[in-house]
C-alpha cells in the first residue's frame, strides 16, 4: 500500500485540512511571529463576515461526519466553531480574536487524532 491509497491508514487525510490552514494559519507576521489566515479577514466584513467564517468552517465539520467521525467529536467541532463565531460578533474585540482563536485548526486537530486512531472509514474520499 502507498500514501495515496485511501485505504491505506497512513493516507492523507482529506481537503478539508488544507483549508482549516487556510483559514487559521496559512500567514505570517515575521516580526511577530503572528500566523493567521482568511479568517480573520473575512470577519471584518461588517454584519456577514463572522458568518461566512462560519459556513466555511462547517464544511470541515462535514468532511468529518462523511468520514464516520464519532458524534461526541462533531459536537466539540461544532462547540468550536459557535464560540468563534460568538466572540466574533463582539466589534473590536472579536476581529482581535479572530487571530488567537483557532477553531479550523482545532478541528483539524480532532479530525486528524480521529483518523490516526483508526475511527474514521477507509476508502472516503
Amino acid at each position: 500500500m502507498n500514501h495515496t491509497d485511501p485505504n491505506n491508514p497512513r493516507a492523507p487525510l482529506p481537503h478539508s485540512l488544507r483549508l482549516a490552514a487556510l483559514l487559521d494559519s496559512k500567514f505570517e507576521i515575521p516580526a511577530l511571529k503572528l500566523r493567521f489566515g482568511l479568517d480573520p479577514l473575512i470577519g471584518l466584513v461588517p454584519g456577514i463576515g463572522d458568518t461566512i467564517s462560519l459556513c466555511l468552517g462547517l464544511l470541515i465539520v462535514f468532511d468529518a461526519r462523511r468520514l464516520g467521525a464519532r458524534k461526541r467529536v462533531l459536537a466539540r467541532m461544532v462547540w468550536n466553531l459557535a464560540v468563534d463565531w460568538v466572540v466574533g460578533a463582539i466589534p473590536l474585540i472579536g476581529d482581535a480574536a479572530d487571530f488567537f482563536i483557532r477553531p479550523n485548526q482545532a478541528n483539524a486537530d480532532l479530525l486528524r487524532r480521529e483518523h490516526e486512531a483508526g475511527r474514521l472509514k477507509r476508502g472516503v474520499r
